[in-house]
């Protein structure tokens, strides 16, 4: 009996950490549906924030480029918002934040309606940790586009600084976005 049930013990421990592995949670976007917050440092509710694609932002309000782009990405999000709500921005900042202040105050200078990851879950989330999501470098303003498996469509970035387009994230949503239509 001690043997049976040191059997049965054993294969649903094995199953669970069998399935565990095959099903493993996507912890980034966990992160992201908990710890995102508004100007106004309130948490959205999580069916506002639960999306079919993510663009990760990288901008500070110290850049200039950034305040440059600010225009085109507000119209961007406002344009594809409406048409598709399947999207959504996510401001992490830059290596150089200390604090969410840093967010805040360039989310609220510039007047951006989306989203920032709260500063205390960046490091959790592994954001700037670019080796893994194959940048070497990572230039500012800049975007990841990434789906609900956090798999990485698209880049302002690349292997090198003449890689370097801002919007090639945009682009490529849009025109991703256009080929679903027809």
């Amino acid at each position: 009996m001690k043997t049976k049930l040191s059997f049965i013990s054993l294969f649903f421990i094995l199953s669970i950490f069998l399935f565990s592995c095959g099903t493993k949670p996507n912890k980034v976007l966990d992160v992201i549906d908990q710890k995102v917050k508004d100007a106004e440092e309130n948490i959205p509710d999580s069916k506002k924030i639960n999306k079919d694609y993510y663009f990760i932002y990288y901008a500070a309000d110290w850049c200039p480029y950034c305040k440059e782009f600010r225009d085109e990405l507000v119209k961007f999000y406002d344009e594809y918002k409406e048409k598709y709500n399947n999207f959504e921005i996510i401001l992490v900042g830059s290596e150089k934040d200390k604090s969410n202040e840093d967010l805040i105050k360039y989310m609220k200078n510039d007047n951006l309606p989306f989203y920032y990851l709260d500063f205390d879950y960046r490091d959790e989330c592994g954001f700037f940790k670019l080796e893994d999501y194959k940048v070497e470098k990572f230039y500012i303003p800049g975007f990841l586009l990434v789906d609900r498996d956090f798999n990485v469509l698209a880049s302002s970035n690349g292997p090198k600084k003449e890689d370097y387009i801002a919007n090639k994230p945009l682009i490529y949503y849009i025109n991703m976005m256009a080929k679903l239509e027809s």
